[in-house]
């Protein structure tokens, strides 16, 4: 048996497993075409006529796949309404 140990409590390798697993009962992949997918802002995304938040995290490894800076990618007016 594995036990990890953090914030004082010790933990099974199994519990982890099973916290894992019910932190993503809800989450799932799916494929889409490129041609489906558009950003309002750095903070919604619409893939296939339906909008979704994203988070910050999610902002920033955009701007960083890009190569330009997430503060210049939030604040740039219009930036998300052509094709980049």
């Amino acid at each position: 048996m594995v036990k990890f140990s953090g914030a004082g409590s010790l933990t099974t390798l199994g519990e982890v497993i099973d916290k894992v697993e019910n932190m993503s009962e809800h989450c799932w992949d799916s494929l889409c075409n490129q041609s489906d997918i558009s950003f309002e802002h750095l903070e919604r995304i619409n893939i296939a006529g339906t909008s979704h938040y994203l988070r910050p995290v999610a902002g920033r490894a955009i701007s960083a796949r890009l190569g330009v800076p997430y503060h210049y990618l939030r604040n740039a007016p219009g930036i998300f309404s052509r094709k980049i």
